[in-house]
């Protein structure tokens, strides 16, 4: 797949709806998935999603470098102000139809494990984790 700073670069430089199109199916998914993450419910997370991705499209051509950077950044500005408005629900990364043994590396590890300690870090180091 083409960089995605390449696609937004396309769709600065020749309004190419196709390339915005491609971006968006690529980062639309993951940026949900952060956001619900994060403490957004999975309908603020659809908010969410969209506000970012208008309040993106409107100043990412300015400055076209690292787009998915940026997207993220807006989304998890948009997160605080909802968590500080009280409306998001409490943070805690969850196992989610998750077998309860993966294999790693030719060892198998306990999902729970992992999770709790992804929970014991700290919040920065979490966002790390999620965004990886």
């Amino acid at each position: 797949m083409e960089q995605l700073e390449d696609l937004i670069r396309s769709y600065c430089d020749s309004d190419d709806e196709t390339s915005f199109r491609r971006f968006y199916r690529h980062e639309s998914q993951r940026l949900w998935r952060y956001l619900v993450a994060r403490g957004a419910t999975e309908a603020q997370a659809y908010d969410l999603v969209s506000e970012s991705f208008i309040r993106f499209l409107k100043t990412v051509c300015k400055n076209p470098i690292a787009p998915s950077a940026y997207l993220f950044r807006i989304a998890q500005n948009l997160l605080i102000d909802l968590q500080r408005s009280g409306l998001s629900r409490e943070v805690s990364i969850e196992i989610n139809e998750l077998e309860s043994k993966q294999d790693v590396g030719g060892t198998f590890i306990e999902t729970r494990d992992v999770f709790v300690a992804i929970n014991k870090l700290t919040r920065d180091d979490q966002n790390i984790v999620l965004l990886r």
